[in-house]
């Protein structure tokens, strides 16, 4: 879809040349702040979306290397940083940072461009998912396996099961938003493709929960969704660097 064919659609039967349309979105971002401003802040949420996904993959990584015995396709990501675990100061650490670099995708996203309502939706979700997940390796850590439940444990469970739900509808947001901007195809469709798999997945990797295989499956749920957040934000910046040479090169036309 392109910004600019609502434009060239024939008027209505009693409307003169003068009638004012509204603009799409990222039209609307673009007279505000100018394609320059919006490629920066598209740029700074797509380094912060990279940087987070690179940063929750060494965390895992890392953990499965510290944690002796620990199975990637057994074992639950939660486990690294449960109650009794040796290394969960540092991987926490980690697992703050992805979080907090997800909160600073969405507002640059929210920033980038500031007509759309529906991405201040999603940063406020974000918000919430992000502190569900700091709550998580903080003060509401998973029981260390063979350790008695605590109420701490079960908030854990908790929060987890809110950021599952709250990150498909994030993404379901962010697909309607970006489709409502005119985005290309390729850029909003990944959106709904995600939170479809997530429907799927996510029922599956709950029945396998304590089993052999719940790492695994773990991982297919959540591996889905840091790739769709990492190839978002490259698709993004993409969008923004084209659209800003297309800007610049009618600006050297006249």
């Amino acid at each position: 879809m392109s910004g600019s064919s609502a434009g060239q659609q024939a008027l209505p039967t009693g409307l003169g040349p003068s009638t004012h349309f509204p603009a799409p979105a990222s039209d609307v971002a673009t007279k505000q702040d100018g394609p320059g401003k919006m490629q920066s802040h598209v740029t700074l949420a797509a380094a912060s979306g990279l940087f987070g996904v690179a940063t929750y993959l060494a965390a895992t990584a890392l953990g499965g290397l510290l944690h002796p015995g620990y199975s990637h396709v057994r074992d639950a990501i939660s486990e690294l940083t449960a109650s009794q675990a040796a290394h969960r100061g540092v991987l926490g650490v980690l697992y703050v940072a992805y979080n907090l670099l997800l909160v600073a995708f969405a507002w640059q996203l929210s920033r980038a461009w500031p007509a759309s309502r529906l991405l201040r939706v999603t940063f406020a979700l974000v918000v919430v998912v992000s502190a569900a997940g700091i709550a998580q390796v903080t003060a509401f850590p998973q029981d260390s396996t063979g350790t008695p439940a605590t109420r701490a444990g079960a908030a854990h469970i908790a929060l987890a099961a809110l950021s599952a739900l709250l990150c498909v509808v994030t993404a379901v947001i962010y697909g309607i938003a970006f489709r409502k901007m005119y985005l290309p195809r390729s850029v909003w469709l990944p959106a709904f493709a995600v939170a479809a798999l997530l429907l799927v997945m996510g029922p599956i990797a709950a029945v396998n929960i304590g089993g052999p295989r719940m790492g695994l499956f773990e991982r297919f749920t959540i591996g889905a969704y840091l790739v769709w957040v990492a190839l978002t934000s490259l698709l993004l910046a993409r969008y923004a660097s084209n659209r800003l040479s297309r800007h610049t090169s009618v600006m050297a036309s006249h």
